[in-house]
């Protein structure tokens, strides 16, 4: 397999880089991800809020284009 390139990465549009992103990140075991203490709480507050109300969550993908936009 050949190895992905900077320059490869630079030629994806916005939704390939998103989509590759999320390959990866599918693709990791959680023990292969090193999670601070501060950003595992940050995260578990995140979901109880999304489980509380999720009428009010957005995809990721959406979310990413409202802060890049």
């Amino acid at each position: 397999m050949r190895m992905v390139t900077k320059e490869d990465v630079r030629a994806l549009t916005a939704d390939q880089k998103l989509e590759l992103m999320d390959l990866l990140s599918e693709s990791l075991e959680q023990d292969q991800v090193p999670v601070y203490p501060e950003v595992r709480e940050e995260v578990e507050s995140r979901l109880k809020t999304y489980d509380e109300d999720k009428k009010t969550a957005l995809p990721w993908r959406d979310a990413m284009r409202r802060l890049t936009s």
